[in-house]
């Protein structure tokens, strides 16, 4: 499923004495979709500029000069450009699988980022639902609390394995390893509200100087690790990212090089890379090279390619 959803809709003819099972396929970019979210969001930018001329001519009636108001407006403009952004980039991502107008609706007006990528999650078919967020402290903490937390559902067997092999993987980067650990939680809707195994990882407190800038310092590296992590949860092989080149396939006999879907001379061929063939290499898994050619991607070995 991409971008249209298929809705099993069964309904009992009584006279017939059956049932009778009828598709009916919904386009999430249908013209109708954006038509309805383009007049709910027109009214509510409708009310939002309503608000702001009685908000105008109330300042004027209690004596504050037009500069000033002026002043007021372009601070409230300026502060709302990065959540702005931050909604167009969403609706861009969830686009994919909830088509544009849903997102862009939702988002705008009633949504929340959390709940609407768990909603993606669900619409799709996934193995994993992974969240990152940031942590805060609690009252009374003072911004002293440290530490990362990797939480699941308590009764998922896979989310648990899953949040152990983060805390692993986390322990050996963190400069706090003992603070480190996973938790069940009912309570949390990234782990209790999607269909396949979850995790949310909350990586440090953003409100504690010393871990806000470990991850603004270790942003590759944290990356590195949580890719690590999730290839050892889905048992995949995890390529070290090189600077794409391009490389040309030499093989000693002058015949073809296999490209596998995997690294081993046991996985599947994907293509055949003709002697002389020019490809793009990305990365490399011991002695295997990711590569890619004529719109095809996979491994090669690595000897064959200059």
């Amino acid at each position: 499923m991409q971008y249209n959803m298929v809705y099993y809709c069964k309904f009992i003819q009584s006279l017939h004495e059956r049932e009778e099972l009828f598709f009916v396929e919904f386009n999430v970019n249908s013209p109708v979709l954006f038509v309805i979210a383009g007049l709910i969001i027109a009214a509510v930018l409708a009310q939002s500029v309503y608000f702001l001329i009685k908000a105008w001519k109330r300042g004027l009636a209690i004596g504050m000069g037009k500069e000033k108001l002026r002043r007021i407006a372009r601070t409230a403009a300026v502060f709302t450009i990065a959540p702005a952004v931050a909604i167009v980039i969403s609706v861009i991502t969830l686009a994919k699988d909830l088509g544009v107008p849903l997102p862009w609706l939702r988002l705008s007006v009633v949504g929340s980022l959390s709940y609407e990528t768990i909603a993606a999650s669900n619409a799709g078919n996934f193995d994993l639902h992974l969240a990152l967020h940031s942590n805060a402290s609690g009252p009374g903490a003072g911004g002293q609390s440290r530490g990362i937390l990797a939480f699941y559902y308590p009764t998922s067997a896979n989310g648990r394995r899953a949040a152990d092999i983060f805390v692993q993987g986390l322990k050996e980067i963190y400069p706090l390893p003992d603070k480190v650990y996973a938790m069940a939680t009912t309570t949390l809707g990234e782990v209790r509200q999607p269909y396949m195994p979850s995790v949310l990882l909350e990586l440090g407190y953003h409100d504690n100087t010393a871990d806000a800038l470990w991850v603004e310092n270790n942003i590759q590296p944290i990356a590195e690790n949580l890719v690590q992590s999730l290839t050892t949860y889905f048992g995949l092989p995890f390529v070290t990212p090189l600077t794409p080149w391009q490389g040309t396939v030499q093989t000693p006999q002058g015949g073809s090089l296999n490209l596998r879907a995997a690294p081993g001379t046991r996985a599947d061929v994907v293509a055949l890379l003709p002697n002389g063939a020019k490809v793009t290499v990305y990365g490399r898994y011991q002695e295997w090279y990711t590569v890619g050619y004529n719109g095809k991607l996979g491994y090669a070995y690595a000897d064959f390619i200059t």
